[in-house]
Formats: C-alpha cells, sequence, structure tokens
C-alpha cells in the first residue's frame, strides 16, 4: 500500500515537472531546423520578457521599495527574479532527466557488457546505431548465428558480436541495416535454447537406427499412394501426368501448371500409416518448462534491452521491424506449438510496449535443414531458386476479416504446405524414363523429396496454430504481421541453406511500415499543447507588458 501510494505522488510530481518544464524539454530535445527555430523563438521570447519586466520594474517603481545596496539590482529586480525562475526550470528538467537515467548498479550485468562489446566494435567499423535502420530478432536458430547470415546473403560490415557461445544478446549489421539477437533476453530465445537441450539428450537417450528404404511400411513417406505404381516401390508420377501430349494446342506453361496442380491434389491426404506414425512422433515429445519467475525476468531482460536501443536512437523510432525465428522443434506437436504462440505473443506485446512503435513482424520457421529430405531438396535446387522465398505473405489486419483470420490463414498454410511444395518437388522430380547413372540414387532421392513435403505437412496444424495464436491475437493491431516463410538456416552452403535471401529483401523494404503507438502519440500530443500554451503564455506577458510600457511612457 505504501509503495502505491509513493508510486502515485512520485507520477504526480512528475507530472508537475513536465508541466512546468514544458518549454524547456521541447527546446531541448528538439533535432535539426525545427531545433534551430524554437531556439530562435525562445531567445526573443526571453528577452521579451526581460524588457517588458523591465520596463514594469519601473512602471511600479520598485527601485523605492525594494532595499538592496545596488541601484542596478532595485531597477532590475523583476528580470532578475524571472532569470532565476528560468535557470530553475532548466535545473528541475536536468534533475529530472538524470533521475529517470538507469541507476549505475546494472540488474543485468551481462547484458550491459555484451552491450558495450557489441556497440563498441560497431562504433569502430564506423556503423551507427542511431542513424541505420535497425531490426530485432527474437529466437534463435539451431547453427547459430552466424550461419543465419550466411544463409541471408548479408554482406556483414560486422560479424555477430559478441562471439561468445553464452552471449545473451548479439549484434550484426550489413550496408542495409544493424540486426539486435535476443538470444538470452527472450522467451522464444530461451524456449528455443531449452529445446535444442531436449532435442540433444534425447538423441543422446535414443540415437537413431539406420532402416533401410521399403523394410517398414511404416516409414513410407506420408503421400505413399505415388509410391504404388511400379515394380521395384520405383517413385514416379501417376500415368495420367506422365503421357503430355505435344500435339495439343496447349501451351507448355498451360500444361505444366495443370500438372502441377494434379500433383498438388494427389497429395492432398496423406496416408493411415503415416498419420499414425506422426501422431506418436507427436506424442513423444513435451512442452519446455518456463516457470513465472523466468517468464518475467525474461520480459525485463527484454525490456532492458530495448530501453537501451531507445537511449541511442532518441528521438527516432527504436527499431524498424521485427524477426521472429520459430525452430523446427517448436512445431513437433500442437502442444508446443501452443506454447510458442504463447511466448511469442507475450515478447511482441514486450516489444510493443517498451519501444511505443507498430511494426513489421515476419515469422521465420528456420532450421528446415533438419527436416527429412530437405537436403535432397537444396542439392538439386538451382542456387538462384534458393534465394527466392517460400512461404506466403500475411494479411493486413485493418484490411481482412478478422472473424474468419484463422481461416485465410488455414488456406494460406495449405497452399505453402501442399500446393506450392508439390510444385516445386515435381520440377526436380526424376521420372523412371529420366533415369540416368545410378538409378537407386534416383530412386532414393525422389524418395527424399516425398520426405520433405511430408514432413512439411505435418507440420501444418502447428503452423497455423502459431500464426493464429502468436501473430494474430484477440487484441489484435498491436503489430504489423509481414508474412510467414521457410528457411534452411544450416551451415553447409549446399545443402543446408536456402530461402532466407528472398525473405531479407522483404524486410528491408518494409522498414518504413513503422508507426507510434496511440499512447506515445498521445503523451506527444500532449507535450505539444503543453509547449504551445507556455509559448502563449509567455507571449501575452510580453504583450501586457508592452501595454503598460506604452501607456507609462
Amino acid at each position: 500500500m505504501l509503495m502505491k501510494l509513493l508510486s502515485s505522488m512520485w507520477k504526480g510530481l512528475a507530472s508537475l515537472g513536465n508541466l512546468i518544464t514544458a518549454p524547456v524539454a521541447a527546446t531541448a530535445r528538439a533535432q535539426g531546423s525545427a531545433r534551430l527555430l524554437l531556439w530562435l523563438i525562445h531567445i526573443l521570447a526571453i528577452v521579451g520578457i526581460l524588457v517588458g519586466l523591465w520596463w514594469l520594474n519601473d512602471y511600479l517603481e520598485l527601485e523605492k521599495s525594494v532595499r538592496f545596496p545596488s541601484a542596478f539590482v532595485r531597477s532590475c529586480w523583476l528580470p532578475i527574479l524571472f532569470l532565476l525562475g528560468y535557470l530553475l526550470g532548466w535545473q528541475v528538467w536536468w534533475m529530472m532527466r538524470l533521475l529517470r537515467q538507469r541507476s549505475t548498479t546494472s540488474p543485468y550485468p551481462d547484458l550491459d557488457q555484451a552491450w558495450s562489446e557489441a556497440t563498441d566494435q560497431l562504433m569502430r567499423n564506423g556503423v551507427s546505431l542511431a542513424d541505420e535502420p535497425l531490426f530485432l530478432v527474437l529466437g534463435q536458430t539451431e547453427a547459430g548465428d552466424s550461419a543465419f547470415c550466411s544463409a541471408a546473403g548479408l554482406s556483414l560490415a560486422q560479424p555477430p558480436t559478441p562471439r561468445g557461445v553464452d552471449a545473451p544478446l548479439r549484434i550484426w549489421a550489413d550496408d542495409r541495416g544493424v540486426f539486435v539477437s535476443f538470444r538470452n533476453a527472450s522467451l522464444l530465445g530461451l524456449q528455443a535454447s531449452r529445446l535444442q537441450d531436449m532435442a540433444r539428450a534425447a538423441a543422446e537417450a535414443n540415437p537413431k537406427q539406420m532402416v533401410v528404404p521399403g523394410d517398414d511400411s511404416g516409414a513410407a513417406p506420408v503421400f505413399a499412394d505415388f509410391l504404388s505404381e511400379g515394380d521395384e516401390k520405383v517413385a514416379m508420377m501417376p500415368a495420367t501426368q506422365r503421357k503430355l501430349d505435344n500435339s495439343t494446342s496447349e501451351s507448355e506453361e498451360t500444361v505444366v501448371d495443370e500438372t502441377e496442380s494434379n500433383l498438388a491434389l494427389a497429395f492432398a491426404e496423406p496416408s493411415e500409416t503415416a498419420k499414425m506414425r506422426a501422431a506418436q512422433e507427436a506424442e513423444a515429445k513435451a512442452t519446455v518448462d518456463i516457470s513465472k519467475e523466468e517468464v518475467d525476468e525474461s520480459l525485463d531482460r527484454l525490456d532492458y534491452v530495448i530501453d537501451l536501443i531507445r537511449h541511442v536512437r532518441a528521438p527516432y523510432c527504436p527499431h524498424n521491424g521485427v524477426i521472429v525465428l520459430v525452430p523446427k522443434n517448436a512445431t513437433e506437436n500442437l502442444a508446443i506449438a501452443q506454447q510458442t504462440a504463447v511466448l511469442m505473443q507475450h515478447d511482441l506485446q514486450q516489444v510493443r510496449r517498451a519501444s511505443e512503435i507498430s511494426a513489421p513482424v515476419t515469422a521465420i520457421f528456420c532450421d528446415a535443414e533438419e527436416m527429412s529430405g530437405c537436403d535432397e531438396l537444396l542439392r538439386r535446387f538451382p542456387e538462384e531458386h534458393r534465394r527466392r522465398r517460400f512461404g506466403a505473405e500475411l494479411p493486413n489486419v485493418p484490411a481482412a476479416d478478422f472473424s474468419n483470420i484463422k481461416e485465410i490463414l488455414h488456406r494460406g498454410v495449405q497452399w505453402v504446405n501442399r500446393s506450392l511444395a508439390s510444385a516445386l518437388a515435381y520440377r526436380i522430380y526424376a521420372q523412371r524414363e529420366m533415369f540416368h547413372g545410378d538409378q537407386q540414387r534416383e530412386i532414393e532421392s525422389n524418395r527424399m523429396l516425398y520426405r520433405f513435403m511430408s514432413s512439411l505437412d505435418r507440420r501444418s496444424d502447428a503452423i497455423l496454430r502459431i500464426l493464429t495464436r502468436g501473430l494474430y491475437p484477440e487484441h489484435h493491431g498491436d503489430w504489423i504481421p509481414s508474412g510467414w516463410y521457410l528457411a534452411a538456416t544450416g551451415s553447409d552452403p549446399l545443402t543446408e541453406q536456402g530461402f532466407l535471401p528472398g525473405v531479407m529483401t522483404q524486410v528491408f523494404s518494409a522498414q518504413n511500415y513503422v508507426s507510434w503507438t496511440e499512447d506515445a502519440r498521445r503523451r506527444d500530443r500532449m507535450r505539444n499543447w503543453l509547449t504551445l500554451f507556455g509559448y502563449a503564455g509567455l507571449a501575452i506577458a510580453v504583450l501586457v507588458l508592452l501595454i503598460i510600457a506604452i501607456v507609462r511612457l
């Protein structure tokens, strides 16, 4: 009760201080040409007030009432009092600024140390943290930040710094912007770290056994219908899709589009065996144990880092966008997906409250290289195609019917995970008549492609849950969902990296779609009005003093 009373008293005193020092604070915070103009108006107003008070002092004949040895002090008594009050206003403003600064003893010295090391390195590399576009990265990939930068195709002016394995945050930069990664300063980062630990522990406890293809019917790809035609279990396209009549009047592009559409439809329903196997694998996973104290501490650490960013970038916006990294392990089942969505929502809400910014949010489902068959897809994909996006843009909340947002997202996820994935696989699919060299290798390559699409399709419900609950909460409008994309973020450029450079291009192109929150705009309007009233009061006082002086003359 006492703490609440003291907090209310402090807020009241702070509001009174803001009211008193509004003109002073507005002049001090101004930037550029506005700063020069405000200072000019400020100086002219002060000179006018001093002249008016000098005339008023003479008109009231205060030199006869003021008892002071100096004749100068007696004749300028009112201007001197005004100057003392004016200097007192500046002193109050500086004191309030000092009180609002962070205490000398930091609650998170590890964050301060990492921040200082990273920002000092930025200065040595000639990168301005205040002037360059800045992007927040929530979560982490399994391969690390360096592999993420390599997969994104960034031309780094500064590599991820600090480079220590246990660094709670990292900052890297290229010629298009600066990135701040909240590795151990966010809920998503904490969850990703523990999911990695759980995966390692599970791998050590139950090492994977080699399975000969075809020996286990339960190990067949989800879309097993494609393996049912032909002898020796050779994966091939249905005959209706293989027989393309070259004599038809249709263009080649139309035939390919129709074929890809048929392929997508054929992939629509997984086999019952595969469904059962996927359910068993999902049940084997467990959610991450995160206590209430850890949640509060992670959010406080997130708020603390954003406060560091705001202090450096003031008065400009603290950031230009948010990148959310969702690891592969977070889409293993609906329970983990639900937890990921809740943690994502908490992180994004904290970012919004601390930065007072509504900015684009891009969800990247990373670690795709860990999915079965993805390495084969990347190996057979041309490098130019690996640089493109694999995903979909998300609907703008104000323009979308929010009551149907789940259905909109469901159609988008199904289109990406089934139609788009199957179309891409068909383009590089090796048909039997096209086999050359090692036929068994070609068959196994096709199997790997099916396994990739099977794994991706099994995660559709989890991805939908994360998008629906994480990016589109009930109190929608707090941030701007930009899109969701699949990306391979491993260390090997040939078989473990892909689909990320195009996403980063979109992130950079959306950097200007930021706006202050309504609370920030309301507070700014109040300060502007207080400043306007302050200068209006000064102008009226000067005018009254001039009128009195003229009448006196």
